[in-house]
């Protein structure tokens, strides 16, 4: 016990000549105070170390509490949050790996939908191209129950699909089993993305970004049914049925239009992720609840003008493509408002 309050003596004296009383507490001869090395280093006997020991507490507690601290320093910086330094090619190999592992689970869905290539392509993809397809048996409903009779029913889809490549088919088979497995995968893949970043953020920011790859996963599964069940069938509807003169037919190619059912569902599964992109700018200071208000009529115009390209030229057709993208951004506005509250309430 002498020898133990004989280095506390020593310690003591050393970070009372080299450190000022703000110094941080990293840069003691005692990283932190527990409550074991506290009660350990108390002699049984009350002596003049016994206030030498106290002084050093209270020094150590004052820069602890002074600099925003809890009681103790061992609870506000746990042993098992504390990351070691990397270097930047450990980075690199961190981020080498993480990259793998994606693209390993990403082959291994887009292998299972190359093996099930009836359902990739008679079922999912081809389904637009089926007069039985839900969305339009839904505008067909619709059409009668607003008494326009079977303006808006299909009958049967005015073009045919050919393919004039020798290995045409074969490469859009793996093409397309790519695009499946990247979007089965997609939930895998931001996980190893907030794994990768996660090491570098703090507490509060971990705490922030909580939920993450949950929420995002569900928007961008969502966006890409959206796009599959409304806009692929319109746009299939409506681009396959144009034509500028009855002499000619269409005969559309097979890339052609499996890259426009691929390409709307991904665009509005990346659209779906807007609520993301706004809570993320909103806690940099980059977007606030007043911008996204101020310029909500533009948004509605921009909708508008995105939902009469991308849509047969009905008013029915639109409407169903606006709601939910302007759904959106209403929801971006309530998120950007929370997260600006709780900000000013933190700090």
């Amino acid at each position: 016990m002498p020898e133990q309050t004989n280095n506390l003596q020593v310690c003591y004296m050393n970070r009372k000549q080299n450190f000022p009383v703000n110094a941080p507490v990293s840069e003691s001869c005692f990283l932190r105070l527990n409550k074991n090395s506290l009660f350990s280093a108390i002699p049984t006997n009350f002596s003049a170390n016994t206030v030498l020991l106290t002084a050093f507490f209270i020094l150590t507690l004052h820069e602890c509490v002074s600099q925003g601290y809890p009681y103790f320093c061992a609870m506000a910086e746990p042993e098992e949050e504390k990351v070691a330094e990397m270097s930047f090619l450990d980075h690199l190999e961190e981020l080498r790996w993480r990259l793998i592992r994606s693209a390993g689970a990403i082959l291994f869905f887009a292998i299972i939908a190359f093996v099930s290539k009836r359902i990739l392509f008679d079922v999912i993809l081809f389904g637009p191209k089926n007069p039985n397809f839900p969305t339009y048996r839904f505008l067909c409903k619709m059409s009668h129950m607003l008494g326009l009779d079977d303006s808006l029913c299909l009958s049967e889809m005015p073009f045919t699909l050919q393919n004039i490549a020798m290995s045409g088919q074969f490469a859009t088979h793996i093409v397309t089993s790519v695009v499946a497995g990247l979007v089965l995968a997609f939930p895998y893949v931001i996980w190893e993305l907030w794994r990768f970043l996660k090491p570098g953020l703090r507490k509060p920011e971990r705490d922030a970004a909580r939920g993450m790859v949950f929420y995002s996963s569900v928007l961008f599964l969502s966006g890409v049914l959206f796009g599959y069940f409304i806009l692929s069938p319109l746009s299939v509807q409506f681009l396959g049925g144009y034509k500028i003169s009855d002499s000619v037919d269409n005969q559309i190619h097979l890339n052609s239009f499996i890259s426009t059912v691929t390409t709307v569902s991904l665009a509005a599964g990346i659209i779906f992720q807007l609520p993301i992109l706004i809570y993320f700018l909103t806690r940099m200071g980059i977007v606030t609840p007043q911008i996204l208000r101020a310029y909500r009529k533009h948004a509605i115009v921009g909708v508008l003008i995105l939902s009469a390209i991308i849509t047969p030229p009905d008013i029915t057709s639109q409407i169903l493509v606006s709601i939910p993208v302007m759904l959106l951004y209403e929801l971006s506005i309530i998120i950007s408002k929370r997260v600006v509250k709780k900000m000013s309430v933190n700090s």
